[in-house]
């Protein structure tokens, strides 16, 4: 019993219950991110210089390591990288991260987390048990 009222505790911060308040964000959200026109009427620029790979320096960045951040263009330069700084590429779920970068995203990472250890330890009582 205890374990659906946290359930349920998680999903109101989320946002995952009541769907008219997450439409109305996203509406806000849609709106904030669009560009505006510049003060002549014409579309803004975008920045001049181009995002590329971390690793060649050559074409534009497509991907990025959810472990360190890089960015890269292609497979072959995501294992250039994680040959060269020994990355493993898997996110640390166990992380510490500061209150001001704490995001949403952040939040929901966590939430996951802990329901799959939760999982893990039903799973362990189920086996310890046959």
């Amino acid at each position: 019993m205890a374990t659906d009222e946290a359930k349920m505790k998680m999903a109101a911060l989320l946002g995952l219950g009541d769907d008219s308040e997450s439409d109305e964000d996203e509406k806000a959200l849609a709106t904030k991110d669009t560009p505006s026109a510049g003060q002549d009427g014409g579309a803004m620029e975008e920045s001049a210089v181009p995002l590329v790979c971390d690793v060649c320096n050559e074409l534009p960045r497509v991907y990025k390591c959810p472990r360190c951040a890089l960015h890269t263009c292609s497979l072959s330069c995501c294992r250039r990288h994680k040959e060269e700084k020994g990355c493993n590429g898997i996110r640390d779920k166990a992380e510490y991260v500061s209150v001001r970068d704490f995001k949403e995203k952040t939040l929901r990472n966590d939430y996951h987390f802990l329901e799959d250890v939760l999982q893990t330890k039903d799973r362990a009582k189920v086996s310890f048990r046959d």
